[in-house]
């Protein structure tokens, strides 16, 4: 019998603008149930920073050699060609859009 964890995944990515940068996503559905229960999980939100904060599990971006907590705050301070790269594989990585090869 599968355990009821098994279905998780992780994958970790580095976001362009800090090459020695990790941001584990993971794609467990508790803060994305949160998203549906709320009535508010269309495309446009999961593409949102709300699906950033859902996918993402942990990274290693620091200020004053402080790890940032995972906050919408903190993902709008990224510049934006970080920004745009993290929504494309946050998408890619929940299903929402093809991964390209």
């Amino acid at each position: 019998m599968p355990e009821i964890n098994s279905g998780v995944k992780t994958q970790t990515i580095v976001l362009p603008d800090y090459p020695e940068s990790k941001v584990v996503l993971c794609n467990s559905s508790e803060k994305y149930i949160e998203l549906l229960m709320g009535g508010e999980a269309d495309i446009e939100t999961v593409s949102s920073l709300k699906a950033i904060m859902t996918a993402v599990k942990e990274w290693d971006i620091t200020e004053n050699g402080k790890v940032l907590s995972i906050t919408a705050e903190n993902i709008k301070r990224l510049p934006f060609t970080s920004l745009t790269f993290l929504l494309t594989e946050v998408n890619k990585f929940l299903g929402f859009q093809k991964k390209t090869s």
